[in-house]
């Protein structure tokens, strides 16, 4: 089947598996389906880039966050007279 929108040729799996099967009464199902992933057509998906900036803001402020007991922790180490308090 030639898909002439978009200039590329691409069939049915199960027309695929049949003339495979055609070529070579050796081949099996994991082959095919090995071969039958390999070369199916990928869709780009599109990134939404104002959501992947807020996804990694998002990360960058946990991150600081996460360790603060271990920096509070270490400072009242550090200040032992407890100035700070």
């Amino acid at each position: 089947m030639l898909d002439s929108a978009a200039n590329e040729t691409s069939m049915p799996f199960n027309r695929f598996c049949c003339l495979l099967r055609n070529i070579s009464d050796c081949i099996i199902d994991h082959d095919i389906v090995t071969l039958a992933r390999y070369y199916q057509d990928r869709t780009q998906d599109k990134v939404n880039l104002q959501e992947l900036l807020a996804m990694i803001h998002e990360q960058l402020k946990k991150v600081s966050y996460e360790n603060f007991r271990d920096i509070v922790d270490l400072c009242l180490h550090h200040d032992g007279k407890r100035w700070a308090i």
